[in-house]
C-alpha cells in the first residue's frame, strides 16, 4: 500500500440561458450564471503499483455522457490528510480480524507526520477507539483493541453515515474513509440509496478492502435473544433514523 500524491482536475462548465452580449445590464443588476464545479482526484500508478509522478493536464481526458470536458484547473497537491479507519469486527470477520488489523497497522505507518487518523470498528453498533490524531501509537494501540462484537450485527453503512455527519464534518482538506471489510451489511438504518446520495453531497472519499468470509453459523447465537441482537437494538435504529432526518433537514 503507498500513500501518493492526489492529483485534483477542477472541471468548470458554465451554462447560461442566452449568450451575456445579448442582454440587457441595468447599472444596477447582478448578472448571475449558473456553473458546476467538479473535483476529480486522481491516482496514477504503474501495473507494479508504483506511483507516476510529473504528470500534467494534457496527459488526461475527461468525458461525461460521452461528451468530452475542457479541463479549468489542474494541480498535484500533497495537502494533509484527514482519514477515519473503520474496521469490520462483526462475527463474520472473525478468522480474518487479524488481517484487517495487520493492514490498518500498515497503512497507519505510511501516514505523513501532518496527517490525522482515528480508527473506529463496528460489528451490531459503531465503536469510536481512537479520536483524529496523528500520535501513530494511539492509533496502533487503538487497532490492536479492535475485538469481534458480542452481538451479532453488521452496521456497515451505520458506520460510514457516522463519520460523515460525524467525525469528518468539520475536517479541511482532504477527507478519506477506508473500510477493512467483509462487505455483509446486517442491522443498518440508512439503505444503500441513502448513503449514496449522502456520499455525494460529502467532499470524503471512501475505499473499502474486501475480505472473503463465511456467514456465522449457529454458535455465535446467544440463549434468550433470539436472533443474537443486543436488547437495545431498536433504541439505536430510533437514534439512527433521528440523525438522518436532522441531515435532511440541514
Amino acid at each position: 500500500m503507498k500513500i501518493a500524491c492526489v492529483l485534483c482536475l477542477l472541471l468548470l462548465t458554465v451554462a447560461a440561458q442566452r449568450p451575456l452580449h445579448a442582454q440587457e445590464v441595468g447599472p444596477n443588476e447582478v448578472i448571475k450564471v449558473n456553473t458546476t464545479l467538479v473535483s476529480i482526484p486522481v491516482v496514477v500508478s504503474d501495473r507494479q503499483g508504483r506511483y507516476i509522478p510529473g504528470l500534467k493536464a494534457d496527459d488526461f481526458t475527461v468525458y461525461h455522457d460521452g461528451t468530452k470536458q475542457a479541463i479549468s484547473f489542474f494541480a498535484a497537491e500533497e495537502e494533509p490528510l484527514t482519514i477515519a479507519l473503520l474496521l469490520d469486527t462483526s462475527k463474520s470477520t472473525s478468522d480474518v480480524l487479524g488481517k484487517i488489523k495487520d493492514a490498518a497497522k500498515d497503512f497507519v505507518k505510511l501516514l505523513q507526520p501532518a496527517d490525522r487518523s482515528m480508527v473506529i470498528s463496528f460489528d451490531y453498533a459503531v465503536h469510536q477507539l481512537s479520536p483524529l490524531t496523528s500520535d501513530r501509537k494511539i492509533l496502533e494501540k487503538a487497532i490492536n483493541h479492535a475485538e469481534v462484537g458480542e452481538y451479532v450485527g453488521t452496521v456497515l453503512r451505520d458506520a460510514v453515515f457516522e463519520v460523515v455527519t460525524r467525525s469528518l464534518s468539520g475536517a479541511k482538506g482532504r477527507k478519506a474513509i477506508i473500510v477493512l471489510t467483509d462487505g455483509k451489511d446486517h442491522g443498518s438504518y440508512p439503505t444503500k440509496s441513502d448513503l449514496m446520495y449522502l456520499l455525494e453531497e460529502s467532499d470524503a472519499m471512501v475505499y473499502s478492502v474486501f475480505y472473503k468470509t463465511e456467514l456465522p453459523g449457529p454458535q455465535f447465537r446467544r440463549r434468550g435473544l433470539g436472533d443474537g441482537f443486543p436488547p437495545r437494538f431498536p433504541m439505536r435504529r430510533r437514534r439512527a433514523r433521528t440523525e438522518m432526518e436532522d441531515a435532511d433537514a440541514i
